[in-house]
């Protein structure tokens, strides 16, 4: 009768002892889940924190590009609408990937960067004549 109250007795310490383990897997893996919504919350924060410097110097590129634009922005618009620059501005897009096709490099960064100049000053023409559309 002594043997098997103490074969019970150490059955039930072993239940708890693994029962203790099992609490033990618990708060591991809640620690675990909680690193893990931290990491995730940081990295969500670099990312909105990387996108406001971007949205920074974006609006400080777009005054730049504003005040470069306007005095020729005065004269192209005499002669062009904006939506005549931007379908220019796709033509020359269009030769600068040809060329790059083609191998030639350096032709296909500048008609690339007069594309760029061409999109940015359609904008400018348009706020200037005041012509502005869903299309430009």
């Amino acid at each position: 009768e002594r043997e098997e109250r103490r074969e019970r007795r150490e059955k039930r310490d072993k239940r708890e002892e693994r029962g203790e383990r099992r609490e033990t897997r618990e708060k591991r893996n809640k620690r675990e889940e909680k690193q893990e919504r931290r990491e995730t919350r940081e990295k969500r924060n670099k990312r909105e924190r990387k996108k406001k410097e971007k949205m920074a110097l974006d609006r400080v590129l777009r005054q730049l590009k504003e005040v470069l634009c306007i005095p020729i922005a005065h004269v192209i618009g005499r002669w062009c609408s904006p939506t005549m620059l931007t379908m220019i501005g796709l033509v020359v897009g269009l030769c600068s990937c040809v060329a790059v096709a083609s191998g030639a490099i350096v032709a296909g960064c500048v008609l690339w960067w007069l594309n760029r100049l061409l999109d940015g000053l359609d904008g400018v023409v348009a706020r200037i004549t005041r012509t502005q559309s869903d299309f430009g």
